[in-house]
């Protein structure tokens, strides 16, 4: 049973001191409940240290408190007063994930948050800061341990700022503040010379003393350390000074190693086991860096702070998996990104250069050459990811396998304090391992089906060039039908047939028709001998390309479901949580009974073996076989990425033959634009000569015809008078005599009569032909 100086109270809420959750310089805070509703609560009791200021500072700093109204700031309820202490007692609501400082003290996140839980804090804080700062409101203590979790229903985590015990409100952005306040490793370099080291003379600071701080805690948030170590940590104050007035620009992070007067080692980067993806770690770096600028004058202000953060909350992650290395790649992107920085992004990560980069997205092609904006970027996940092929062998094709915290010294000295830091290590060290394993498994399921993908896209581009050769054939057929038809035209044209000594203009289209054919001669032996042999050849090839096949037995290097290895080293984490339970126990009863203590050496043994099988499983067991994979991949990708290139070389010579067949076809249409042009300019004038010459024959045959009977009428009379001679004697009648001469012209006007009918009937028929022919081409030039 609880006693009564264990139970305090204030007029509508209720606490016990057994039930601490937090615990500060100036307060502790504790579980409480409202009298009324039994709603839990969080009480925050000031102790004696903070009733150093006078009631009236105190009060006016919890009205301040108390008007703060925001999702991301922890809601005070209510301020009321102690009945035992009479001192003023802030009710605010209870985050039951606790603050940040303790989440971060959990072996899963001993290496700092994941990435995507990283962004959610620092959306969350920096929503908070800009609230803060619209209102005029310095926090003055900024840190992990004052920012508080809630969880959700859905439990996704709400990150509140709480403490604001030692908050001003300035009335004005230059206002100058002279409070020493905070907490030594998240104060600013000058002010922590000041109030710690008592250095530097008297210093004043505006309300951007909080960016140095929210610099600290982004650091730690994303690492789980503290960017600044001195060895001996907090007492060597002296190096903690130096560590952050001494750095350079650009330095994030200074750790002194083996002693107090130990080297110190300069980071300019994050870590390599920071869960932050190896394209988002550039960007919080830079961020980092100028937010642990130790110059005032040098640190960004808010609006930068704030610039910046916007601009990576809006960036929408790109997950790729580069082919070349196993690895999985996470690519930022802002909203005024255009593909070419996408894919310069991409070559900075890859090394792989803009022409050689292939991404396949659901089994299509995923063109970044094409104009890309924010919104055409796929959704992808990490089981779902872009794939990135390389279209040149790459050399240094090395897979990629994630760096892991070095092993803990686990030794077989008894040591409660010692041991529960050791099984926190390896609790920490067999949850990453876990995350390694779980990549792994992942990475190995992606290059099989980069692998069958690979082939998809082949069989997709053989698809694509065979439709290419069909487009190809049907040119090469209308060559056929064209060179036929003009050949046969040329060779049967009837002007030919009509003599030059009719028209002059005859003899011109001759030799214009002459010129075209032996024109059209010229185009075809281009055609026969150059074209056709090369397109017979790549239709060869073509067709021996499309009947490869690329078979592959990658699925049977991969961890199958026999071995079950992300399931197997949950096993193991589990075991050694429970281990790392009972270490904390044993180090809360700072002694333990013999057959206690018998159990905790055991308990180390198993530990120390649960480790050992935990490494085994990741190091000899899912890393050789993740890499054994991707050198299989690798010489598989080579065979079947030649007979790519070929079949690209192939198309690309398709193409190129298709608009030399078509550059064929266009000189034919010129050809028989020119023989029917020359057809068409004989027309007329060999329509105007058959005319006449008929007028002329029709005119010859009349006088032939009128002559004609003239003779039959002769002959007619010479045989009267023969005939009459012949019965009546007497009467004598004078003979008509024909002259020789006129015999002989006569005889041969029939003649040439005779030929003229047969060569006017010849020219009729020409001449409808050409007719004919003239309609057609007036046909084919309307249509």
């Amino acid at each position: 049973m609880l006693s009564r100086a264990e139970l305090r109270g204030t007029n509508s809420f209720i606490w016990c001191t057994q039930h601490a959750i937090g615990k500060g310089a100036t307060a502790t805070v504790y579980i409480g409940r409202n009298k009324k509703t039994g709603e839990k609560v969080a009480m925050k009791v000031f102790n004696n240290l903070s009733h150093v200021r006078t009631r009236d500072i105190q009060m006016r700093e919890l009205e301040v408190v108390r008007k703060l109204k925001h999702k991301n700031i922890v809601d005070v309820i209510a301020i009321e007063e102690d009945h035992v202490s009479k001192q003023p007692v802030m009710v605010m609501v209870l985050c039951l994930g606790g603050s940040l400082l303790q989440y971060l003290d959990k072996p899963a996140n001993n290496y700092g948050l994941a990435e995507d839980e990283f962004i959610r804090a620092l959306k969350d804080i920096t929503d908070a800061m800009k609230y803060l700062r619209s209102i005029g409101v310095v926090h003055r203590d900024i840190k992990p341990g004052n920012i508080m979790i809630a969880k959700g229903d859905d439990g996704t985590h709400t990150y509140k700022l709480a403490d604001f015990g030692v908050a001003r409100q300035v009335e004005y952005e230059e206002e100058m503040l002279q409070s020493l306040c905070g907490t030594e490793e998240y104060l600013r370099p000058d002010v922590y010379g000041r109030a710690v080291l008592h250095v530097g003379g008297q210093t004043n600071y505006t309300k951007s003393i909080d960016l140095w701080s929210l610099g600290v805690t982004f650091f730690q948030t994303a690492t789980g350390k503290l960017p600044f170590r001195p060895f001996g940590g907090r007492r060597n104050r002296e190096m903690m000074h130096y560590l952050t007035t001494k750095k350079e620009f650009g330095v994030i992070s200074g750790v002194q190693h083996d002693s107090t007067t130990g080297s110190v080692e300069w980071f300019r980067e994050l870590p390599e086991t920071c869960l932050l993806s190896r394209g988002f770690k550039p960007i919080i770096t830079h961020l980092l860096a100028n937010l642990l600028e130790s110059s005032p004058t040098k640190i960004w202000t808010f609006d930068k702070l704030f610039e910046c953060t916007d601009r990576i909350l809006s960036m929408k992650r790109l997950d790729v998996f580069n082919t070349q290395t196993a690895e999985m790649l996470s690519v930022y992107i802002s909203q005024t990104e255009t593909s070419v920085g996408i894919i310069k992004n991409i070559e900075d990560q890859t090394g792989i250069s803009p022409m050689n980069q292939v991404l396949r997205w659901q089994n299509a092609v995923f063109d970044m050459n094409k104009t890309i904006t924010f919104t055409d970027l796929p959704k992808t996940q990490p089981e779902t990811p872009l794939l990135l092929y390389s279209a040149v062998d790459n050399e240094s094709n090395v897979t990629v396998i994630s760096q892991t915290p070095k092993d803990p010294n686990i030794t077989s000295v008894y040591n409660l304090e010692n041991d529960a830091l050791n099984v926190k290590l390896c609790y920490a060290s067999l949850i990453f391992f876990s995350r390694v394993v779980a990549k792994v498994s992942r990475a190995q399921h992606h290059i099989c089906f980069a692998a069958n993908n690979f082939i998809k896209m082949y069989e997709d581009r053989v698809r694509r060039v065979e439709y290419k050769k069909r487009g190809l054939h049907i040119l090469m057929k209308e060559i056929d039908w064209k060179s036929g038809m003009l050949s046969n035209r040329l060779k049967k044209s009837l002007i030919s047939e009509i003599s030059e000594n009719i028209d002059p203009t005859i003899g011109e289209s001759k030799r214009r028709l002459g010129l075209i054919h032996k024109q059209f001669r010229i185009h075809m032996s281009v055609y026969e001998e150059e074209l056709k042999p090369c397109i017979t050849e790549r239709f060869d090839k073509l067709k021996l390309l499309a009947t490869k096949t690329f078979p592959h037995k990658l699925g049977e290097d991969i961890c199958n479901e026999d071995d079950n290895c992300v399931n197997r080293l949950e096993v193991i984490v589990e075991n050694v949580h429970e281990i790392y339970d009972q270490f904390i126990e044993d180090r809360k009863q700072k002694r333990l009974q013999y057959n206690e203590e018998q159990i905790h050496k055991m308990d180390k043994q198993k530990l120390k073996f649960k480790y050992i099988q935990g490494t085994s499983l990741l190091r000899d067991h899912c890393e050789p076989k993740l890499k054994k994979l991707h050198s299989n991949f690798i010489n598989w990708y080579r065979v079947v990425s030649n007979s790519m290139k070929s079949l690209q070389g192939v198309e690309r010579d398709i193409e190129q033959l298709s608009s030399e067949c078509t550059g064929v076809i266009r000189k034919l249409n010129q050809v028989e634009f020119e023989v029917n042009s020359a057809i068409v300019s004989t027309n007329a004038t060999v329509s105007s000569l058959f005319n006449a010459l008929a007028n002329e024959l029709n005119q010859s045959q009349h006088q032939i015809e009128m002559l004609t009977k003239k003779l039959a009428d002769a002959d007619v009379s010479r045989n009267s008078v023969n005939k009459q001679s012949e019965c009546e004697p007497v009467f004598v009648t004078r003979q008509i005599r024909v002259p020789k001469h006129i015999k002989e012209q006569f005889l041969s006007m029939r003649s040439d009569l005779k030929k003229t009918k047969q060569d006017i009937s010849e020219s009729a028929n020409i001449l409808e032909e050409l007719r004919y022919e003239e309609d057609k081409l007036k046909l084919v030039t309307v249509n």
